[in-house]
């Protein structure tokens, strides 16, 4: 099976509303297929705020399915 991936970088910051609550929709729906109660945890919570500080990779299938999504959050560092 050959995938599709999509990566957003701080999606919170960049995308538009439906946009944000599409990509919200796919991660959960993928979250929904590993854990018989979603947490309110990160990428999960989909809301602009949650997907302003993350690196998400989403993978889709040859019909656009959503299949598997990576989070990762940018953390800030001091020099």
């Amino acid at each position: 099976m050959n995938f599709i991936i999509e990566v957003y970088q701080e999606p919170g910051q960049t995308l538009s509303d439906d946009s944000i609550d599409s990509l919200a929709r796919d991660i959960r729906e993928i979250a929904g297929d590993c854990f018989h109660e979603l947490p309110d945890y990160q990428a999960i919570v989909g809301t602009r705020s949650a997907l302003s500080d993350k690196l998400i990779s989403l993978a889709r299938d040859e019909n656009g399915t959503p299949q598997g999504f990576c989070s990762m959050v940018f953390l800030d560092t001091f020099s």
